[in-house]
């Protein structure tokens, strides 16, 4: 039996501590083997539990393993998106996760489904060159107020709720095909 090689990245290490033992549990349960892998391993891991910081700093371009993204809470207006694990969520939503994430082996897309238009795509180009919002909008013609709802926009496809972590994907590879 091939054992299921797992990562978990996330800084509160006492949640860390039990999402291994829930894992543990959930390959007792259903006769697998969890090999829990630490995040600079050379293995290739099949399933990363990351927070949502890390992610876009260090997971955000590997593509060959299901990652789950690890968030605080839900807010009233999100709606339950795949690959995320919020922290209050019980055992048997994890479980179900890892069920769906090992029955289908090929990667997810990052966006969820929701490609980028043409206008997000032209003022992503522009930040990605080193524009601001300000600058971005004088080239394209449009409002600044526009260029900050495209980013917006962007950043809600991509389930990333601060500038920062958008700044970080922004430098990243991926944004580069996006």
């Amino acid at each position: 039996m091939k054992p299921i090689n797992i990562v978990i990245d996330d800084e509160n290490r006492y949640f860390a501590a039990g999402l291994r033992l829930s894992i543990a549990r959930y390959a007792q349960q259903y006769n697998k083997v969890a090999h829990f892998l630490p995040p600079g391993s050379d293995e290739w891991p099949d399933i990363v539990l990351t927070s949502q910081i890390r992610r876009t700093r260090c997971w955000a371009t590997y593509s060959k393993a299901h990652v789950v993204t690890i968030k605080e809470r839900q807010t009233l207006v999100a709606r339950r998106t795949s690959r995320v694990l919020y922290r209050t969520d019980d055992q048997q939503y994890l479980f179900t996760l890892l069920t769906d994430a090992l029955a289908n082996p090929g990667p997810v897309c990052h966006f969820s489904g929701q490609a980028l238009t043409p206008r997000e795509r032209q003022v992503i180009g522009y930040m990605r060159r080193g524009l601001d919002q300000s600058q971005t909008a004088r080239i394209m013609g449009v409002s600044v107020k526009t260029v900050h709802s495209h980013k917006r926009s962007v950043m809600g496809k991509l389930m990333l709720n601060r500038s920062h972590d958008f700044m970080y994907w922004l430098l990243s590879p991926e944004a580069e095909y996006s």
